[in-house]
């Protein structure tokens, strides 16, 4: 009792004493006696201990940010501000899902292929949660921007008598899909759109999957893609998100772009993905929660490095095309156009005076090199029940 009431100790004590209710601390014990009754808040464990029910709590861990100016070496771009390279009007405005699909040429997808770590394990954990304990034989989970793969390879390994279906918007990466999920007999792979879904049934999903493919929408496509996960969940299902919070390649990217226009060529091609769209606080959180059709249940911030190299077999430019993946389409512009006919030349060489400074790039005592950390959101919500589901 007394454990119980330490909250309002101090409350009950200076009624009694006070006068204004003399019984108070009697009144509180025969209150207390009809919750361990009722035993909604309390378990009692088969040694006869009581035990309360689960406490939640929220664990922060936060770093302090790299300024601009340090007391050692010269300066270094380390701060969350980005370098304004790009046309402020026009980053991902009118992106079309066919202009995405066209950014995603072979180097592209090929080097997404090879992306073998990945953050994927947070993604996973909490399917695992959501489906603990159910029969999975009926379960059906869909993955949308399934990109190199990763995730859904998980979700087939880890759930084998569940269906997964894998989708993705280039017809590029489609053809990758399948080759990778050959070997699983309860996967299928379908291009789609995450904008437009209309290929699935509504209300047929009980889990649907997107690791950082909201960041490659703009907002207005990300609402229409949170209004079709929406559609597509059974009520009570379930959507596991990632999104960037901050990532150490855009940064890079940054830099190389600087190099590359340098003063003359004028401002840069606009992105046509900006992967830190939302890096905002809450920004994604009050998006899905905008019009009460579904709920956030839980938040998790993590981070990860990118490894770039010590992976096997990879191509020379690995590397480069890993941390050049937001500005590529960019760079492809600019060499075409006849802007800067050298632009990948100028690149490689900003991209390496980068990896000599060692700022932003380490290298491991293996000799592998990584780029990071990049820091990322796991957002899980859930839909609601309406009145009229059964």
């Amino acid at each position: 009792f007394r454990f119980v009431s330490m909250g309002v100790f101090p409350n009950l004590t200076k009624l009694v004493e006070s006068g204004d209710n003399p019984h108070a601390m009697n009144d509180a014990k025969e209150a207390f006696k009809e919750i361990i009754a009722h035993g909604s808040d309390w378990i009692k464990q088969e040694d006869g201990r009581l035990v309360t029910v689960p406490n939640r709590y929220k664990l922060a861990v936060a770093r302090r940010a790299y300024e601009k100016v340090t007391l050692e070496k010269k300066p270094t771009v380390k701060s969350k501000k980005r370098l304004n390279l790009y046309p402020v009007t026009s980053i991902g405005k009118k992106t079309t899902p066919a202009q995405i699909s066209e950014a995603f040429d072979s180097v592209l997808v090929d080097t997404y292929n090879r992306i073998s770590n990945g953050p994927w394990e947070h993604m996973l954990k909490n399917v695992e949660s959501i489906l603990h304990g159910q029969d999975t034989t009926k379960t059906r989970i869909l993955d949308l921007s399934s990109g190199p793969g990763g995730p859904v390879c998980m979700l087939a390994r880890r759930f084998p008598r569940a269906s997964v279906v894998a989708t993705d918007a280039s017809s590029k990466i489609v053809e990758q899909l399948k080759k990778k999920t050959a070997g699983f007999r309860n996967t299928r792979v379908v291009a789609a759109d995450p904008q437009n879904l209309s290929s699935f049934q509504t209300a047929s999903y009980d889990v649907v999957t997107c690791s950082f493919g909201l960041s490659t929408l703009t907002e207005e496509g990300a609402r229409k893609a949170l209004k079709e996960v929406h559609r597509v969940l059974k009520p009570g299902g379930s959507l596991v998100a990632t999104v960037w919070d901050s990532l150490s390649i855009e940064h890079m990217s940054d830099e190389i772009m600087s190099a590359v226009v340098g003063g003359d060529a004028g401002p840069a091609p606009p992105r046509v993905i900006d992967y830190t769209s939302f890096a905002a606080p809450r920004k994604l959180e009050e998006m899905i929660e905008g019009d009460g059709s579904m709920s956030v249940i839980q938040v998790d911030h993590d981070e990860f490095s990118f490894q770039l190299s010590g992976l096997g077999h990879l191509p020379d430019d690995f590397a480069f095309n890993v941390v050049t993946i937001p500005i590529h389409p960019n760079l492809v512009q600019l060499q075409e156009s006849g802007k800067k006919p050298n632009a990948f030349e100028d690149a490689r060489g900003a991209f390496q005076k980068i990896v000599d400074e060692g700022d932003l790039v380490h290298t491991d005592e293996q000799g592998r090199m990584w780029a990071g950390p990049n820091r990322f959101k796991v957002v899980v919500a859930r839909r609601q029940y309406e009145d009229t589901d059964k």
